[in-house]
Parts: structure tokens; sequence; C-alpha cells
């Protein structure tokens, strides 16, 4: 995810691929089925809702840093140090488990 405006840098998130069908599957309304093929659609459905989450984060940044303009895109792993990095889980008992990697640009 890339910032611009008033926040610049990179944010970078890696999601297993059995997560991402797992997320995929619940955003398309579709039954967990973790044996399932991962379908091209599953890897438009996450990067859809990654969209909507990224359009959601940069309203409520508004009222501290101003305009925001957070872009989404897909590819390999950032080659940049991470100044911050962490991973995001699920709480225990969830009805699906998810684990995801972010990682922050010095910038």
């Amino acid at each position: 995810m890339l910032s611009s405006g008033s926040l610049r840098g990179e944010l970078s998130f890696a999601l297993p691929q059995g997560a991402a069908q797992g997320l995929a599957q619940f955003f398309l309304g579709e039954a967990q089925d973790a044996t399932a093929d991962f379908k091209p659609d599953y890897r438009e459905a996450i990067e859809e809702l990654m969209r909507q989450v990224a359009g959601h984060a940069a309203t409520a940044m508004k009222p501290r840093w101003g305009e925001v303009q957070l872009r989404v895109e897909t590819g390999p792993p950032p080659t940049w140090s991470p100044g911050a990095s962490g991973w995001l889980n699920s709480i225990p008992g969830a009805p699906s488990r998810l684990c995801m990697e972010w990682k922050l640009s010095v910038a």
C-alpha cells in the first residue's frame, strides 16, 4: 500500500495463501474450504477488500493528518528494510483464522 498526501511511505502486507483463501471465501460469501484451488477470483476479492480497508483508513486518518491517499498494489515482497513490522492475528476462537504480516517503510 502506498501513501501520499500529508503522509508518505509504503506499507506492505503479506498473507499466507491459506489465510488469503479463507478470507476471500468469507468475503465472497462462499463456504470455507481449505482444499479448494486458489482461484483468480480470490486474488481479486483480497485486492478489493484491501482497497475498502484503505478507504476506511484514509477517512479515519483525515482528522489528524489531513488528506491522505492510500493506493493498493499487489506485487512481490518489498526490497526495502522495514522501519517497523509485526503481525495481525485473529483472536483465539474466531470462526476463521487470520494471520497477516505488515512492514512499514522508514520513509
